[in-house]
């Protein structure tokens, strides 16, 4: 055989092992981040929690939804979004009839979801965005599985608080993530919903600046993520406008109220118990957190 056919054929088979390696390294990791939280919270998922491998290698896609002018709901859709699975066609002709209709839209696709299906992209992802993804979408299995019913407005910021100060605490409590790598994460994502927060209430209080504001937004958060992991660059690096904002509210809007209340706890369990006898009705929870802080 030629040298450069037993070349091809080693490096072949270099490849493939490491592909192995990496992805036993990685389902090794999961395991034990649930683990982890099942000693924090007494919390056993029920079914398969990536598991389980996607038939395609192909991100979901979801279609947001805003008024031009202001960071809002269009009141003739019940939700601010569109799903299509993995049909990047359909939420593409979506994306395009409601721009003809002059709203603002904003085309997501992301490889995380609460399906919790394992791919190829998850893994490439480093261990602290890892753990930030197994905390928030096992702490939307947490609600679903509890059968507990919050506002969405005050799910998605605690999915993100567990997320980011679930993997601290994995980094504190085990050497399975890097500590300072998880204190990055928190500090560029919190500074992002900052400017999401900053940026929704200046377009709502000054509609014809909306422009001009979402650019400094994109400006801001473009060099944040000069210096974040891959996972927050793919998340984030979109380019700013009304949808993406509305789409992006969700995690920050009553973020840093539910921060004040985490870091009052003495665990995430403790936590976990004041959101979930939080009131039914968005106007009573602010009141109801407020006496925590």
């Amino acid at each position: 055989m030629k040298k450069s056919k037993i070349f091809l054929l080693l490096l072949l088979q270099f490849i493939c092992l490491n592909s192995f390696s990496a992805s036993s390294d990685s389902l090794l990791f999961i395991e034990k981040t649930k683990v982890f939280l099942y000693q924090e919270i007494g919390f056993v998922l029920i079914g398969d929690f990536y598991t389980k491998w996607e038939t395609e290698e192909k991100p979901y896609v979801y279609v947001y939804v805003s008024l031009s002018d202001k960071v809002e709901r269009p009141k003739k859709f019940r939700d601010p979004y569109f799903a299509y699975g993995t049909d990047d066609s359909s939420a593409i002709l979506k994306e395009s009839e409601l721009k003809l209709k002059g709203y603002s839209t904003f085309l997501y696709k992301t490889y995380a979801n609460s399906w919790a299906l394992l791919n190829n992209t998850f893994l490439t992802y480093s261990r602290d965005a890892k753990a930030f993804i197994l905390f928030h979408e096992i702490m939307h299995n947490y609600f679903e599985q509890k059968r507990i019913k919050i506002p969405y407005e005050f799910i998605e910021p605690t999915c993100d608080l567990i997320g980011n100060y679930g993997t601290l605490k994995y980094a504190q409590s085990t050497q399975n993530v890097d500590f300072i790598s998880a204190e990055d994460q928190i500090r560029n994502n919190e500074r992002i919903y900052e400017c999401f927060n900053l940026t929704i209430s200046e377009i709502n209080k000054n509609p014809l600046k909306t422009l001009a504001l979402n650019s400094t937004c994109n400006d801001t958060i473009s060099t944040i993520l000069t210096k974040s992991n891959s996972f927050q660059k793919f998340r984030f690096g979109y380019k700013v406008n009304n949808a993406y904002l509305i789409k992006n509210g969700y995690y920050c809007k009553n973020y840093f109220l539910l921060r004040a209340v985490y870091l009052k706890q003495k665990s995430i369990k403790s936590f976990l118990e004041i959101i979930e006898k939080m009131p039914k009705k968005s106007s009573a929870c602010l009141e109801y957190l407020e006496k925590f802080v």
